[in-house]
């Protein structure tokens, strides 16, 4: 179905989807479920120096496909086999969620930093969505987060979708 009307439309859309069995949901609802399913948001997660690659969005790359803007870069990825960071899972010990751009650190230096934190409602507990270094992303890795906390990388999604 192609939606070809205006604005004085969406009550009655809104309506139907009600009807229908679709539930409503504010943002903060919203930013907590795609945060438990590893889901990264423009502007939030990444930005215009994150590579595609480095969000575990490779299945929206093609690289069979010809000339289009920014081919360069993802073959050269290809090339060299890796990049060089991962959005990456962090269960966060304690209760307090840290801030977006709070440091991580691995025995003492910086592997990276906070994108987005919530509280888990699922895992009952806070999480984060983060840019780790290659050599910190792996499952099992004990970070310490700054100015306090710690935490420990955990695979993404934390809580698998559903296909319903």
């Amino acid at each position: 179905m192609i939606f070809s009307g205006g604005l004085e439309t969406a009550p009655s859309l809104f309506a139907a989807a009600v009807e229908a069995g679709a539930q409503p949901m504010g943002m903060a609802a919203l930013d907590v479920i795609r945060v438990e399913r590893g889901v990264p948001w423009a502007g939030v997660d990444m930005d215009e120096a994150t590579l595609l690659m480095e969000t575990g969005c490779d299945a929206a790359i093609s690289f069979t496909k010809g000339c289009y803007l920014g081919q360069e870069v993802v073959e050269r990825v290809a090339a060299r086999g890796h990049v060089n960071r991962h959005l990456a899972g962090i269960l966060i010990d304690g209760t307090e969620l840290p801030a977006p751009g709070a440091r991580l650190l691995a025995q003492g230096r910086e592997v990276g930093y906070v994108t987005s934190a919530v509280h888990s409602q699922a895992l009952e507990r806070p999480i984060a969505l983060a840019m780790l270094h290659r050599k910190h992303a792996g499952p099992g890795e004990r970070v310490e987060i700054q100015p306090s906390g710690s935490g420990v990388v955990a695979a993404l999604p934390f809580v698998p979708g559903t296909t319903d």
